[in-house]
């Protein structure tokens, strides 16, 4: 039996493997994970390197992908393992391959000095590994309705929408930079036939919206043109045309869409503000932490930049999942130092708990503390559909 890093010349057995865990109940046809994640399963971009699995009598019995990404966040670098494809072969269950390959991956993800992981999933299941809620989310549900009250009956958008695909890369790279506009933005490989797949994967329809030749917003939708899950704009002065350009495109039948906003992006929460229907705050992901020292520092950071934090500090002790860190973290005429600290701690967390205090909305012990430190929390970590493992 062998445990680790698929080899490369298994390659079209992984994908066969997954896409009978995953796929095989499924009524629709041509599911596969090649077309629904090209950004990570076409064979180029090492797939088999990515995934850790048990491999027993020449089968893949179960696998875990580990993808990294690259955040950055107001200058600061950060690494964040990526998980997905969580599955067990359906004659190979009950046996915790399961527990098995997630500790492979966990311990990659250590070893490759990740400052956090995300994933998607069911809450409780993957508590046992590290991960809870985490993460800020402004959800804006918006409807053909509040459109024509805000702007008219017959108000149209004077901007063009163009599919993003393998004949427009050039649009694909124009999006990704209104994506690095912002204070924190995830650094994406260039290369254009890459930001196509990303932006096609989850069967998602990307749309450049242009003026004239150039790139003024972009947004996905998926593949019954109904939701978006990504929208970009450039600046103010054109969220109202991209936005109108949305709903031309969404099917016509659809009466509201919901639009996924990080809590940094003030551009399009100020515009939304006024054009909504209601929104919904709610976690992005779900997260686990491995180096709270810096992952704190940089979003607090980040807060710091649009927020007037509250003067105070905090000496802590989070026994995490790499290890305890004291630290102490202080925010100080809107400076912010986050370090260690030999100093006797005033809040003790276990992992799960930190995780919740710092990056979730679900922390009621954050919530009775004092104003300061903790209105300054949850912090705004925040992952575009697009980016999803």
């Amino acid at each position: 039996m062998y445990k680790g890093p698929v080899p490369a010349e298994e390659y079209s057995r992984l994908i066969d493997e997954l896409n009978d865990i995953f796929f095989a109940d499924d009524d629709e046809p041509c599911r596969d994970f090649v077309t629904l994640l090209p950004k990570l399963y076409k064979e180029k971009y090492d797939p088999t390197g990515h995934n850790y699995a048990i491999i027993d009598e020449g089968r893949i019995k179960a696998s875990v992908g580990l993808f990294p990404l690259r955040f950055s966040v107001c200058g600061e670098e950060l690494l964040c393992g990526g998980i997905g494809n969580v599955g067990v072969s359906r004659d190979s269950r009950s046996k915790g391959y399961m527990k098995e390959t997630m500790k492979l991956a966990l311990d990659a993800m250590k070893n490759m000095g990740a400052d956090f992981g995300i994933l998607g999933g069911q809450r409780q299941r993957y508590q046992y590994f590290s991960f809870d809620n985490g993460g800020i989310n402004y959800k804006f549900f918006i409807k053909r309705r509040n459109l024509e009250h805000c702007y008219g009956k017959d108000a149209k958008s004077s901007l063009r929408c163009v599919p993003i695909d393998e004949n427009t890369p050039e649009l694909a790279l124009a999006a990704n930079e209104l994506f690095n506009r912002l204070p924190a933005y995830i650094v994406r490989d260039c290369e254009p036939e890459y930001l196509v797949d990303l932006f096609r994967s989850w069967n998602c329809l990307p749309y450049a919206v242009l003026d004239g030749n150039e790139v003024v917003g972009f947004f996905n939708l998926d593949s019954d043109k109904e939701n978006v899950s990504t929208f970009m704009v450039k600046n103010e002065e054109c969220f109202k045309d991209v936005l109108l350009a949305v709903f031309e495109t969404i099917v016509p039948e659809r009466p509201h869409t919901g639009i996924s906003v990080p809590e940094y992006d003030l551009v399009i929460r100020n515009a939304l503000e006024s054009v909504c229907e209601h929104v919904e705050l709610c976690d992005t992901d779900r997260l686990t932490v491995l180096n709270y020292e810096k992952t704190i520092r940089a979003f607090l950071n980040l807060k710091a930049q649009y927020c007037e934090l509250e003067d105070g500090e905090l000496r802590c002790l989070i026994h995490g999942e790499n290890g305890d860190e004291k630290l102490l973290i202080r925010v100080k005429g809107g400076k912010v130092t986050v370090e260690k600290t030999e100093d006797e701690a005033e809040l003790e967390l276990e992992h799960l708990e930190a995780v919740r205090y710092f990056f979730s909305f679900l922390s009621l012990r954050r919530t009775k503390g004092k104003s300061a430190p903790n209105s300054w929390f949850p912090l705004p970590l925040f992952v575009y559909g697009c980016d999803g493992i």
